[in-house]
């Protein structure tokens, strides 16, 4: 069966064509992109002509493997299926230019142009290093460290003889003197300079500023005007007439002067009038909320009838209150007429106030310095940001007045440009487009083809611009126009949610779009898939005293009710921001439900970095006493607390430190309490010492080793926790300096998703889910609030008239203390319109995820009267509430049994000097002095945080062998391995490895675990024992550090000392040859191994080497042979 919209995908194949292709939710945008290609590589003379630019590595992988995988059927057999026929029919004419060109695309995939549009614009960088000025640097994995230090850097000026000192003072002054707010904003500005250094640096003429700046404003002021007058035109006789009857009162009300004006003009004024009140009028016919009035009153110019004696007059007044109600009844019932008047209620004004200027005088100096000093803070980094490398690709090109050799070598190598999810580019990647197809024209061979749906565009808060899209859609880019072309059919979603959704968001999206603030219609879609059993849409409604834990013990319940029905069933818990799931990730771990989390368990709560986070604010700043406080009485010290307020009463000093020292000095403490704080003040002393020293990750680190930090971890993964705790630290350097700045650089860490040995919830944001499909996806907390924002330093916007004339907007932040002006009003009401808009169309992408059924969930107030509060229209649940609110099915409360909650934390979570965990007891040596780690006579051990594809491949593989060891081998027949390969594969992606490797390295992951699991090798190795451990964490005394040993048990009075090992074979390598060349290279670090648990175990150790890939167990040289 065709799609109802194949006539539009056809077209889409039409080479000698530029298209801008409307895709929704579900309608195969990929495919139609391949398909794009394909048709592409059969008439260009080499692949990199056609470029294709992608927002994601996940993206580029897609479509790279996607288009592989169609050449290589297109030089088989014709499939049967005509659908199908059309696209081997393509990748048949593709393959035969492959062919006859040489391409060996297949073999050579790189030759496919298919790059992020961060990758395509590295790579003009690269090619004019010296054009660009950021050459062959690298991009920082967080620029916000050079953010931090631009910002320190440029404050510090106050207090030199810099030109722009004064300007520093009168930044400072606006913020009262508050460095920490200033250093805030400013690292924030930083991020999103590609959006206002062009608009700053168009008005560093100052003597001209002001006029330049509201000459601007007038011309938004008067664009809007006509707009709002044009939609009240239907109804400009009966304001008119309601008008003229309120001015001819003796007394008109507070709006009379405005009424007035508008009774004698006779019709609505001229936008040019700009001495006529708008806002007035809308004050006129709306409340303080923005809402219509109900009716009018004597406020408004409509005294009650009853308030005179003379009966004519009664009933003129009645009259008129009646003409007036029909005129608010009027205005309610047409949409666009009642936004007019919403927005001329807020309109910008005429004129800047003076405040606002001064403090926008002084950005226009400071902000292009700052920009400058960040450049130096990237000089010294060796790094930049995605900004600067895109900034410098559109210097690399030139002008179009003076464009660079580049750009004109550039231009006779493309030939064709497609551009993936066009919605959510910003103006520098558009200008960007614009610069490559300058010269480019209809009909010259050349075409560019871009694909999106605006109704998805949910990146704003990353400077995506939808208004672009629609600018696009209606006027071109550049010099080229583009065919509009709208796909319909959904693919994904049963009919009943498809219906669903067009029923429901017809409503929700505005009616008419606008490029300003970037609303976009509604466009519907139309089912291809049948209709799923059952209803595919439902809405729960829980009591908002029991904080989410009635919600989230609903849906662990019906999702253990969704695998009943459906064991295979691929199941998701979306949400709107991260911590919406606390209660629902704690109901998951209570009823035993598996889940992967992606970038939503914060490690900053995890014992083991909430002890590290305190050390490190401690070392930071000594008079830290809270921090100081949680350290001694944490597990590292383990001081209990009568202990611990001798010390701070007894003990004299005005710091915890001094303190400490004073207490060890007198009698105050004895026998072990006295022991720990010793062994603390001499650790915490040596640190101290070197703080001017040393770096701060080397001194936490050696301080947390010195004090037992391992061996209180909760679990072996703590470790690993630890060490990327001490790798932030060494990542961030300088730029952490505060306790301040530390909570800001944890609050990144996410803990990554774990394998699991069957099917798992995914639980991510909404915002993560873009472009993935669940059988049934769950969205709580749809009622909950969200976080209010922050209001910038400088706010800036663009605004488009309806002359095509783009107009800047700058305002700035009002002083502590001061209300906002009426202009930066306007333009965070501006902002507020477009993060609602965007907020309705991430609702809709989430929405969009389900392919069968869909649960709307949240908690909502209750009245005295036991009535569920409707919600506000400010929570998503408030947009859906019209179309769900009456089906919805009410859940009343109950007690939940504690496990069901997240669980409390008493301060006190493991002794102190606790050891590993039981299976490890007695085999861990106590720590030995690290005053030499401290004081930097030692190294501590570097980490590698960016593994390649063979030791993903390798972590992936040492995980699941230590699973089936723990599950035992009958909980893993050869048919489950076979099973999870595409869950492993997913999980290889979430570790960073490209969809296109990801698909390889999965294949030799089931089929390295399957010859484990079959080999007479691995079964000995794997199989149950009483005292057999995986993955035993052991302290290596003599090199100061942990490691974790992959297997280790006693067979026969033997310790088995086991170490995985996933090196492959080289060509015609024999057995003999082949262990020789392994235990050259690990035998030192095995018999480290050997040697530690030699000393603490009572059985002699034998190590070996065993590869599952090949079932071989290799005995070190000499050694006995091995029983396995």
């Amino acid at each position: 069966m065709n799609a109802s919209d194949h006539e539009q995908r056809t077209r889409a194949l039409d080479t000698q064509r530029s298209f801008l292709v409307t895709a929704p939710a579900g309608s195969g945008k990929t495919e139609v992109l391949v398909r794009r290609v394909l048709a592409l590589l059969a008439t260009v003379n080499e692949p990199e002509e056609i470029l294709v630019a992608t927002f994601t590595l996940k993206a580029t992988g897609e479509l790279l493997a996607r288009i592989v995988d169609a050449l290589m059927a297109g030089r088989g057999e014709a499939p049967s299926d005509p659908l199908a026929r059309e696209a081997w029919e393509l990748a048949r004419k593709a393959a035969a230019q492959d062919e006859a060109r040489g391409w060996q695309l297949v073999d050579n995939p790189h030759r496919l142009n298919i790059k992020t549009i961060d990758a395509f614009c590295g790579s003009l960088v690269r090619r004019a290093p010296l054009a660009g000025t950021v050459g062959t640097s690298t991009v920082l994995d967080d620029p916000t460290v050079a953010y931090r230090a631009a910002a320190r850097a440029i404050l510090r000026d106050l207090e030199g003889d810099a030109e722009h000192a004064q300007q520093v003072e009168a930044l400072l002054s606006h913020l009262d003197m508050r460095f920490d707010r200033a250093e805030a904003l400013l690292v924030a500005l930083l991020g999103r300079r590609e959006q206002w250094l062009p608009i700053i640096l168009a008005h560093r003429n100052r003597s001209g500023l002001r006029a330049e700046l509201e000459g601007s404003l007038l011309s938004v002021r008067r664009d809007l005007i006509s707009r709002c007058r044009e939609a009240l035109a239907p109804h400009a006789s009966a304001l008119v007439a309601s008008a003229q009857w309120v001015a001819s009162q003796d007394d008109p009300g507070i709006y009379g002067q405005a009424l007035a004006a508008l009774a004698e003009a006779g019709t609505l004024p001229s936008p040019t009038a700009d001495d006529f009140p708008w806002e007035s009028l809308a004050g006129w016919l709306t409340t303080q909320t923005g809402d219509l009035r109900r009716q009018g009153g004597a406020r408004e110019g409509f005294p009650a009838p009853s308030g005179t004696k003379d009966k004519a007059m009664a009933d003129a007044r009645r009259a008129a209150k009646a003409a007036f109600k029909d005129l608010l009844e009027a205005l309610a019932d047409d949409g666009v007429a009642l936004g007019a008047i919403q927005s001329l209620g807020a309109l910008p004004p005429a004129r800047y106030g003076e405040t606002e200027v001064r403090l926008i005088e002084a950005l226009l100096v400071l902000l292009p310095v700052l920009a400058g000093r960040l450049l130096l803070a990237f000089q010294e980094l060796g790094g930049v940001d995605h900004v600067e490398v895109a900034t410098a690709a559109r210097r690399v090109l030139g002008s179009e007045d003076t464009p660079t050799d580049l750009a004109v070598v550039l231009d006779t190598q493309l030939r064709h440009v497609l551009f993936d999810e066009f919605q959510d580019t910003n103006e520098a990647q558009v200008a960007l487009l614009a610069s490559i197809t300058r010269d480019w024209t209809p009909g010259d061979g050349r075409t560019v083809f871009l694909v999106g749906d605006p109704m998805q565009s949910i990146y704003g808060f990353r400077g995506s611009n939808v208004g672009l899209f629609l600018q696009a859609e209606s006027g071109g880019i550049g010099g080229l126009t583009f065919e509009c072309l709208h796909l319909t059919d959904n693919f994904r979603s049963a009919a009943q949610l498809v219906e669903w959704v067009n029923d429901t968001f017809a409503d929700v999206f505005p009616a008419t779009a606008d490029s300003n603030l970037g609303i976009t219609p509604y466009r519907p879609a139309r089912p291809f898939q049948g209709a799923a059993a059952g209803a595919a849409v439902s809405c729960h409604c829980f009591d908002e005293a029991t904080e989410g834990a009635d919600e989230a013990r609903w849906i662990a319940e019906e999702i253990r009710a969704v695998w009943k029905d459906s064991p295979d069933a691929s199941v998701a818990v979306l949400v709107e921001q991260r911590n919406h799931l606390r209660p629902v990730l704690a109901a998951l771990q209570a009823h035993d439900l598996p889940y992967q989390a992606i970038d939503i368990d914060p490690l900053a709560d995890l014992p083991v970095i909430r002890d590290l986070s305190a050390l490190t604010s401690a070392i930071l700043n000594p008079a830290n006493q809270t921090e100081w406080l949680a350290v001694l009485h944490g597990p590292l010290v383990g001081l209990p607390l009568e202990a611990l307020r001798q010390v701070m009463q007894g003990g004299k000093g005005k710091t915890v430190w001094g303190r400490m020292r004073a207490a060890l000095a007198g009698d105050l403490l004895s026998g072990d309490d006295r022991e720990r704080l010793a062994g603390a003040a001499q650790v915490l002393g040596k640190t101290l010492q070197n703080r001017e020293r040393k770096p701060l990750a080397q001194l936490v680190e050696g301080a947390w080793l010195a004090l037992n930090g391992p061996s209180v971890a909760d679990e072996a993964a703590d470790l690993a926790h630890a060490n990327r705790f001490i790798g932030l630290l060494r990542e961030q350097g300088d730029a952490i300096a505060t306790h301040e700045d530390l909570q800001r650089a944890v609050a990144g860490l996410y803990s990554r998703p774990a394998p699991v040995s069957g099917p798992a919830v995914q639980v991510m944001t909404m915002h993560k889910s873009k472009g993935l499909q669940f059988d049934a996806v769950f969205l709580p907390a749809l009622n909950n609030r969200t976080r209010s924002q922050e209001t910038p330093l400088l706010v800036w916007d663009r605004y488009e008239t309806g002359d095509g004339a783009q107009h800047p907007l700058l305002s700035a932040a009002p002083a502590i203390g001061d209300d906002r002006s009426p202009l930066l009003s306007f333009l965070l009401a501006q902002q507020a319109r477009r993060a609602a808009l965007e907020r309705a169309r991430l609702l809709y992408v989430a929405c969009t995820r389900a392919k069968r059924r869909l649960y709307l969930s949240g908690s909502f107030g209750v009245t005295d009267e036991g009535e569920l509060r409707a919600p506000s229209a400010s929570r998503l649940m408030g947009l859906l509430w019209s179309r769900i609110g009456e089906g919805a099915e009410i859940h009343p409360a109950r007690d939940l049994p504690g496990a069901d909650r997240a669980p409390a934390d008493d301060g006190l979570r493991r002794r102190a000097h606790r050891m590993l965990p039981v299976a490890t007891t007695g085999l861990i040596e106590p720590l030995a002095d690290y005053a030499g780690i401290i004081a930097g006579e030692q190294a501590a051990p570097a980490m590698s945080w960016e593994p390649p594809l063979a030791l993903a491949e390798g972590s992936l593989v040492h995980e699941i062998l230590q699973l089936i060891a723990r599950d035992g081998l009958e909980a893993w027949p050869d048919s489950r391995i076979v099973d999870l390969e595409s869950q492993w594969q997913g999980q290889l992606e979430a570790r960073g490895v490209p969809p296109f490797a990801a698909r390889d390295v999965a294949a030799r992951v089931v089929a390295t675990v399957r010859a484990a699991r079959a080999g007479d090798n691995g079964t000995w190795v794997l199989k149950t024992r009483p005292e057999a451990a995986s993955e035993l964490p052991l302290w290596l005394v003599d090199e100061e550090r942990s490691v974790v040993i992959d297997r280790v048990f006693v067979e026969n009075g033997v310790r088995y000392l086991v170490e995985y090992k996933t090196d492959r074979r080289r060509d015609g390598e024999s057995d003999a040859a082949f262990g020789e060349r392994l235990w050259a290279a690990h035998h030192d670090q095995v018999e480290r191994y050997r040697d530690a648990l030699s000393r603490l175990a009572p059985e002699p150790v034998q190590p070996c080497l065993y590869l599952p890939a090949e079932d071989l167990l290799l005995s070190a040289p000499g050694a006995s042979r091995l029983p396995g």
